[in-house]
């Protein structure tokens, strides 16, 4: 494996309640993902997937612990990676193209350059024609490219996604899932991926992260040996059922983990 382009060691974040405990959202997680690499996050909700997300973004930073990206730590780390939060925050008022460059002009990128850089990906990302429609002209699956691609022309070579296919139906998740995963090697990125969906773990991931109710810990990792490109019919396989089947068997694992105390008591 190539040298990490994020570590995270030992890191705790805690909450402040009035009149209660603090609430230990993580305990302890150390893990990494090296450059190039395909990496999930998978657990279940309140386990803290989004919450080391958020620090990994520079949103927030850990209790106790350290996690870097590249050469950044915390306080350093705001706008290092492209974040891709689970709603799509597409502006009503802004067409498809004018929402992909958001990016690009928050930086200062003039707006014909950012809208040239735009225009070029439109093909990769399978919304030539919509370059003027509206977000409200889009269905989901669409609106979801748009944001992936706004994500994508900020520049970043570390993606952060959360959940980004959550919320759609079987059926446009399990396309979106095929057309990312040709899109893999021509984005040349880094993405970590914090899911609920097993599937989506196994088909994408060179690697998977297991992480405990909370407070959320590493509760196993799971390496996905699929060779790419990754045709979607490889997901009716044997060998895919067996993945999936050892990260079902290591979440329900990790639900039965020893749970370290909260800070002052139980809460």
């Amino acid at each position: 494996m190539s040298t990490p382009i994020i570590t995270v060691r030992q890191v705790t974040r805690m909450f402040a309640r009035p009149r209660a405990s603090p609430m230990i959202a993580l305990d302890g997680v150390s893990f990494t993902v090296a450059a190039g690499e395909f990496v999930s996050l998978v657990g279940p909700s309140g386990c803290g997937k989004t919450t080391l997300l958020r620090m990994l973004a520079g949103l927030d930073t850990p209790t106790t612990g350290d996690l870097r990206v590249a050469d950044a730590g915390p306080g350093s780390l705001l706008g290092v990676c492209g974040y891709m939060p689970q709603r799509d925050l597409l502006m009503p008022w802004r067409t498809v193209l004018d929402n992909a460059t958001v990016a690009l002009e928050i930086a200062r990128v003039p707006r014909p350059e950012a809208r040239r850089r735009a225009r070029e990906l439109f093909e990769i990302f399978g919304l030539t024609g919509f370059e003027q429609a509206s977000p409200a002209m889009l269905s989901g699956g669409m609106r979801q490219r748009v944001s992936l691609l706004r994500t994508v022309l900020a520049g970043k070579r570390l993606l952060l996604l959360d959940e980004p296919f959550g919320a759609l139906d079987a059926i446009t998740r399990a396309d979106l899932h095929e057309w990312l995963s040709t899109l893999l090697d021509r984005l040349d990125a880094t993405i970590l991926l914090v899911t609920h969906d097993l599937d989506e773990a196994a088909y994408l991931s060179d690697r998977v992260y297991v992480m405990s109710p909370r407070p959320g810990r590493i509760a196993a990792v799971t390496p996905i040996p699929l060779a790419r490109p990754r045709p979607y019919e490889i997901t009716t396989t044997a060998e895919f059922a067996a993945l999936k089947r050892s990260l079902l068997d290591a979440l329900r694992a990790a639900r039965h983990q020893e749970t370290p105390a909260y800070a002052g008591g139980s809460a």
